[in-house]
């Protein structure tokens, strides 16, 4: 639980409250971009102007699946809803079946569920999301709920929890459980694509070598270990400058100059050597690594092996 507010509920120790909770960056009085999922628009009516009113707008409506067996108390939190201008289509269970028929044929952005139901409770249906391996946000909304056992729930992967007396949080709650899923979606995305570029890199048959701007080697794949001889864990932490033929000591430098100001080079034919000492004949295409903000931070080498080409020239070369 990162937070809480007691009543009978300050309106500045309220908005205070969601700014540190990592809501204040919300848009307050503008319209939802493309971009956004969720912002804070202000309020008219239930505040005064210089206040603004936690209006959730979505790009579609919110599909919710309430488990709840008190209907009286689902249309008091769709009410809370509705004054927050948070559109939703939801339904309604009450039973372990239900909730499980409901979870195989229908998609759902949220899980609102009581604590203390007829025969089960909230957690056993958490328990049951989980065990499906559905990353679906889920929040308790419930009556008096001690400290302790907030704080078990929340550890056991609840997103939040409600009182059924401070139902005022309810659209605060989902606004923030949704945020954290589209993160949460965000970094997993990210992660997958790092994973489906790592092993691109891997299954390559160039020599692919990350190295700072220093010329400190930082990856180094399978293609370069048989390219030159070495394996990653001799390499990695290694100037590039060993794979350098001692009579090209101004190759690198010239090279690494040209990486800061943010030049690349493509298709250079030199020279590099082999961990047996042979030399080998290689075509580089070097290129800068920039950050979001655009600065140069490293470096990608591509080599690809062209020693029998050259062999064939020069030989080409002294028949005639």
């Amino acid at each position: 639980m990162n937070s809480y507010i007691q009543k009978p509920v300050d309106f500045d120790h309220f908005w205070e409250t969601v700014k540190q909770m990592g809501l204040y960056w919300l848009a307050v009085g503008q319209p939802a971009s493309a971009s956004q999922h969720l912002s804070i628009a202000k309020g008219q009516g239930l505040m005064s102007e210089d206040r603004p009113k936690a209006i959730v707008v979505c790009k579609r409506p919110v599909r919710v699946l309430f488990v709840e067996d008190n209907p009286a108390d689902l249309e008091l939190c769709l009410r809370e809803l509705k004054k927050a201008d948070l559109e939703v289509c939801a339904d309604l269970v009450q039973s372990p079946e239900e909730f499980e028929e409901r979870l195989r044929t229908t998609h759902y952005d949220i899980v609102l569920a009581d604590y203390n139901l007829s025969g089960w409770t909230g957690m056993d249906a958490l328990a049951f999301l989980r065990e499906k391996g559905k990353d679906i946000p889920f929040i308790l909304v419930t009556g008096a709920l001690g400290e302790e056992m907030a704080v078990e729930c929340v550890r056991k992967g609840v997103s939040d929890y409600i009182r059924k007396d401070c139902l005022a949080r309810l659209p605060v709650a989902i606004c923030r459980a949704l945020e954290e899923k589209h993160l949460r979606d965000e970094r997993k995305r990210g992660e997958e694509l790092l994973a489906h570029l790592a092993a691109i890199v891997e299954s390559s048959d160039d020599a692919i070598i990350g190295k700072t701007l220093d010329g400190i080697i930082l990856t180094w794949n399978r293609a370069a270990e048989r390219l030159y001889g070495y394996s990653a864990e001799e390499m990695k932490g290694q100037p590039i400058s060993v794979l350098m033929p001692r009579e090209r000591p101004n190759e690198l430098i010239a090279i690494l100059e040209r990486l800061r100001r943010g030049e690349g080079i493509a298709h250079y034919e030199t020279v590099r050597c082999r961990k047996d000492g042979r030399r080998i004949d290689v075509s580089l295409t070097v290129s800068p690594i920039k950050d979001a903000a655009g600065n140069v931070i490293g470096a990608s080498a591509i080599a690809r092996n062209i020693t029998q080409r050259k062999q064939a020239e020069r030989q080409l070369k002294k028949a005639l």
